[in-house]
Order: structure tokens, then C-alpha cells, then sequence
């Protein structure tokens, strides 16, 4: 069955178990924590997939996958997906 679900993160995670498929469709802050919005097939297999959350100004890895942005008071956080 096809829902959205909510993935909290903290600033450090470098991992995200999601199920297999899904696709993210939002990235933004909830009660003070970085948040991933996803669509997902609630009946697949859980995932793991390799998300990394970047400052303005940070280098980034090479093959990184941009998938959106968020601000934070005076900070923008940028989420992208490596593998």
C-alpha cells in the first residue's frame, strides 16, 4: 500500500532505513529535527540508504545525490543521498 511516512533525523545520521522504492519527498525541520517526508510501499522490505546532511559551504563527496533543502533559523541544510 502506498502512504507517506516521516523519517526524523539528527544532524549526524549518515543512514536512513526506509522500505525498498521509496521516494523522498520532502526534507524540511519538525520540532527542531531535520525530517524526511517519503513515499513508500508500507507491505516492502526495509532498506538501508546512505543520506549525509550538509551545510552551506561544506564539501561535498563526490557522487552525491542532491535531494532537497531545509532552513534552520540562521542555518540551510542540504540532504543528499551517497551510495
Amino acid at each position: 500500500m502506498q502512504t507517506i511516512f516521516k523519517y526524523p533525523m539528527e544532524l549526524h545520521d549518515r543512514s536512513l532505513a526506509l522500505p525498498r522504492g521509496a521516494v523522498i519527498r520532502r526534507f524540511a525541520m519538525q520540532h527542531g529535527l531535520p525530517t524526511v517526508w517519503a513515499e513508500v510501499d508500507s507491505n516492502a522490505p526495509t532498506t538501508t540508504r546512505r543520506m549525509h546532511i550538509f551545510g552551506t559551504g561544506h564539501s561535498l563527496p563526490e557522487g552525491a545525490i542532491y535531494i532537497d533543502s531545509c532552513e534552520d533559523g540562521a542555518f540551510v541544510w542540504h540532504l543528499f543521498e551517497t551510495f
